[in-house]
């Protein structure tokens, strides 16, 4: 079976060759009855907007220029094309003007003219921009359409056969399961909700809705539509890709991170095998990555490194996005976050230090080592109990936010 982005890049590809026949045998068809003597001009061809130096953001939406698929979804409409046509080509200008909107935007946060939040409600708009287009496009039946047939692609691509009461089942629970998403993450983008409600929300939704699916499919089908992860290497050079680290050093930080992992993997394999206890694993974790930032840091330089643990840490994020809601300024965010950082190193240090002794062959007390990371936990509360008063330092640390990483 072929991989599903080959699939999906097979099928957009013919949908494009189907536009092209459907469009040209619509203008030959006009010019040839205008040169039979037929009264009127032939059908006037659509010119290709030049691009322009100028980029003008559009006041209605965070995308730039305007759609250029409408003349032609008028001209796919009169040859009665497929939706799916359509679409893939609503799909493609939009994808085409996202993309250059996000790389302004960028631009814009760069040079420090909007701030983050602006930057990221800027960006996070772009799935509903690209659902009022579509509808546009399609009308209301075609959209229905064209998202059933998104929800339910993943069962037709692990070739699960479905009678129709099973599609419509599967469809109303993923499209639920979607819009409920949506409401979740608007309501934590709006600070109605916190990081921890969201992920547990999250959570909720997702067993709900494979429960349902498992319940729909049975066991033996259902085990079908599993596939393998993605893997953390992607989502590592997405991020190397946002923070505009050049190829060659995103790929010599994803070889950095693999080697983590195996070193990770075969430590694990001695906790199992009872050669090592957890508590020292977990110190060796802490080595093998601090040897990793410290490789990181040469590759990405201070800044890009800092820029790095900041995007990587859900504390750094909670903090910005909570602020308003625990009455921090810029300042106090940054400050706390620099607290939490060295709790993270003084916490590091002294594990490496027991793993150093424990590899000499000394005796190590893990109870100990445990203690002292706590009261380096506790003297960093302490301190920012001091500095920003007990009742702020609470709400955030029922969030979760002061604990070490």
């Amino acid at each position: 079976m072929l991989p599903l982005r080959l699939l999906l890049g097979a099928s957009f590809a013919s949908n494009l060759i189907l536009v092209f026949i459907l469009l040209m045998p619509f203008k030959q068809s006009k010019e040839g009855r205008s040169a039979g003597g037929v009264t009127g001009a032939p059908l006037a061809r659509q010119p290709e907007e030049p691009m322009s130096d100028h980029i003008s953001i559009s006041p209605r939406s965070n995308l730039i220029g305007e759609p250029q698929w409408r003349p032609w979804a008028e001209i796919l409409r009169a040859r009665n094309a497929p939706y799916r046509v359509v679409a893939d080509m609503v799909l493609a200008d939009f994808t085409r003007r996202a993309d250059a909107s996000e790389r302004e935007w960028q631009k814009k946060f760069d040079a420090g003219e909007i701030d983050r939040s602006t930057f990221l409600r800027a960006i996070e708009s772009r799935e509903q921009e690209q659902e009022a287009e579509l509808r546009q496009a399609l009308g209301e039946d075609g959209y229905r359409a064209w998202q059933r047939d998104e929800i339910l692609r993943p069962f037709a691509t692990a070739g699960i056969a479905l009678d129709g009461a099973e599609q419509q089942q599967l469809f109303e629970s993923g499209k639920t399961l979607r819009d409920k998403q949506r409401e979740l993450e608007t309501r934590y983008r709006n600070g109605q909700i916190d990081d921890g409600l969201l992920h547990s929300q999250l959570s909720a939704l997702s067993d709900d809705h494979l429960a349902t699916v498992k319940r729909i499919l049975g066991e033996e089908r259902y085990r079908g539509t599993q596939q393998e992860p993605e893997g953390e290497g992607a989502n590592l050079r997405r991020l190397m890709s946002y923070l505009k680290v050049p190829p060659e050093k995103a790929e010599a930080l994803v070889d950095l991170d693999q080697a983590r992992e195996i070193l990770h993997d075969d430590l694990n394999e001695q906790v199992g095998s009872g050669a090592l206890s957890v508590e020292s694993a977990q110190a060796r974790r802490l080595a093998i990555l601090a040897a990793r930032d410290q490789s990181y840091e040469k590759i990405l330089g201070p800044t890009g490194f800092d820029e790095f643990q900041k995007a990587t840490d859900s504390r750094y994020e909670a903090l910005r996005h909570f602020a308003p809601a625990w009455n921090l300024n810029t300042a106090e965010v940054g400050a706390i976050y620099s607290a939490l950082q060295q709790q993270d190193r003084a916490i590091r240090d002294r594990q490496i230090q027991a793993v150093r002794a424990e590899r000499n062959g000394q005796a190590v007390d893990w109870n100990e080592i445990r203690q002292q990371t706590q009261v380096i936990h506790e003297q960093t509360e302490q301190r920012l109990r001091q500095a920003l008063g007990p009742e702020r330092v609470e709400r955030i640390k029922q969030q979760g936010v002061l604990s070490p990483r």
